[in-house]
């Protein structure tokens, strides 16, 4: 497939914790119709349209696409829907590219939305389901408690510290105070992380993610039609996807760090894209990294810092946005987190940076970005790299 694939079209809606001024169909169709705006396009115009959702259970109707095909303006056109937890709406993403490059669509449209206000404790009871029902289920508290055991595998076989650890939340929440999408736009001290209310150790209340509302949409379409659309598209120069076994890191202590699913899918990724040296020729990282340990985790897994020496390198600085691999401008999942939505949004964030889009928080001279999406619990990756030409 040679055909190259453009994002010609975002949209994304403020993430807020509740979203009871609409119904989850009018959600879904803010961010669609954005979309359609910022690519000068209608619905009509669009040959395909594909929605993404987290788990079924987290909206308390088995059949949510059968309801939303009207508001997705899909309405005698084909129709599909991407489930999964973290990395739908990147695999979604990827899909409709697949549709554009293969030839079989010329214009695609991807949605994705979630209202987790209506899902309640749905969302931490659903994700317990996630692991081993006989080995692990009964020793976890929801995802915190699955992460947990990352961040003390982790420090403890690299010799770094919870404070070292939380300095991630410190810079993504600095970072989210210049994005107005984000859905916790509040500056911590490392002082208050550490001191909040310790969840499931090492992680504290505020190194979580929130749980919020929200809708992002793009537009995808074939490279003989993005100059009659746009002239500043994003080009999707690579992606890939790779799943994981289930394994915990308290039973095999070596698996926490690189992520055998990041590591197969980035592989892949950079060669489609003809990346051969990721540290030098990415400008900057969108990871959907839920809590702080993740960040360095990822980044080892990337290629881009050796085993062992990715926290301390961003305790140095290194992944500021002045840093020379900038990670998470726009706060990241850990001020932004309606779950379906989040893996597309990193996506977006990338196109928004290598089109000079992204306002405040803007990483100057990016040409390309890399954005990746983390489902389940380390079950399942994807990899998108986005340029400018």
């Amino acid at each position: 497939m040679n055909r190259r694939v453009a994002i010609v079209g975002t949209g994304q809606t403020a993430c807020k914790s509740s979203r009871a001024d609409v119904n989850f169909p009018a959600m879904t169709r803010e961010a669609i119709d954005m979309a359609l705006e910022d690519s000068n396009l209608s619905i009509k115009d669009i040959d395909a349209v594909i929605f993404t959702s987290s788990p079924l259970m987290w909206h308390g109707n088995n059949f949510v696409e059968c309801w939303l095909a009207d508001a997705c303006g899909a309405v005698g056109k084909p129709f599909f829907r991407v489930g999964g937890t973290g990395t739908c709406s990147g695999c979604g993403t990827q899909a409709g590219a697949y549709l554009v490059a293969s030839g079989m669509s010329e214009k695609v449209l991807v949605v994705a939305a979630e209202q987790l206000s209506a899902a309640g404790q749905m969302v931490q009871r659903a994700g317990r389901h996630a692991i081993n029902v006989f080995w692990d289920h009964p020793f976890f508290s929801g995802s915190m408690g699955l992460f947990a055991t990352h961040g003390n595998a982790y420090l403890d076989t690299y010799g770094y510290t919870p404070e070292q650890m939380s300095y991630v939340s410190v810079k993504d929440h600095k970072n989210a105070l210049k994005n107005p999408n984000a859905q916790v736009r509040r500056e911590l001290t490392l002082q208050e992380i550490r001191e909040s209310q310790m969840i499931s150790y090492p992680l504290t209340y505020l190194d979580c993610p929130p749980a919020g509302d929200s809708s992002a949409a793009v537009v995808l379409a074939a490279e003989e039609l993005v100059p009659k659309i746009t002239a500043k598209p994003a080009w999707l120069k690579g992606w890939a996807a790779a799943s994981s076994a289930m394994r915990l890191p308290s039973a095999d202590k070596e698996y926490h760090a690189p992520l055998p699913g990041l590591v197969e899918a980035s592989r892949k990724a950079y060669k489609i894209a003809g990346i051969t040296d990721p540290r030098k020729e990415i400008d900057v990282f969108e990871l959907y990294s839920p809590f702080p340990m993740m960040e360095p985790i990822m980044m080892e897994s990337l290629g881009i810092f050796e085993p062992g020496k990715g926290l301390g390198r961003i305790v140095e600085g290194a992944t500021e946005m002045d840093g020379p691999h900038p990670v998470n401008p726009s706060g990241g999942v850990l001020s932004n987190n309606p779950i379906g939505p989040t893996s597309m949004l990193r996506i977006i964030e990338g196109a928004l940076q290598v089109t000079e889009q992204a306002g405040d928080h803007q990483i100057p001279g990016t040409n390309t970005v890399l954005a990746t999406g983390f489902g389940g619990y380390n079950h399942f990756h994807v990899v998108t790299i986005i340029t400018n030409s």
